[in-house]
């Protein structure tokens, strides 16, 4: 069996990276550059695990294009999707941060629907994805309630992230049905 994952080079994704590889996965990492690539093949926990052999890359460099993900998911049976843009100042609210978490999260569903050898896809997100915005703390959060899509713009970091992690959920969701 053979793993995307999305999103390595990230605090959370790179976690997913090592324990894919400590479990004995053969990974395959999207990554945005080959100098991203070579600091992945490079780290010393990864060298230390001593499976390199088993971790090769695919550069994505643009994760809001709608085919991102089309020649990365070729021949993978497996995907975590974890790549994000986290709130940050240095990125513009929309299209820094809402449309790659949107559009990622989109252009990863369209490839698995063009993937014959995928057997499962894992789509991360956080408890933004299904949060009011503000927090309403009297809320009950279940398995039923959707938030609806926050509108734009986003003139902060926070509301832009937030909205995204909404957009992504309701997003699947649709994907889903349709």
């Amino acid at each position: 069996s053979s793993l995307l994952i999305t999103g390595a080079t990230g605090f959370i994704g790179f976690k997913v990276l090592l324990n894919a590889l400590q479990e004995g996965w053969t990974v395959r990492a999207a990554v945005r550059s080959s100098s991203k690539a070579d600091y992945l093949a490079k780290h010393p926990k990864i060298v230390a695990l001593g499976a390199t052999d088993r971790l090769s890359f695919v550069e994505v460099p643009d994760i809001c294009d709608e085919k991102a993900y089309e020649e990365a998911i070729k021949g993978v049976t497996h995907v975590i999707h974890v790549a994000s843009p986290l709130p940050s100042p240095f990125l513009d609210p929309t299209t820094g941060i809402y449309e790659p978490n949107v559009k990622s999260v989109k252009a990863i569903l369209q490839a698995a629907l063009k993937s014959p050898s995928l057997k499962k896809l894992v789509i991360t997100s956080s408890q933004y994805g299904n949060s009011p915005f503000p927090p309403d703390l009297p809320r009950t959060i279940d398995a039923d309630f959707r938030v609806p899509d926050l509108p734009g713009p986003y003139e902060s970091m926070v509301p832009a992230y937030w909205a995204s992690k909404i957009a992504a959920t309701n997003a699947i969701d649709l994907f889903i049905k349709d």
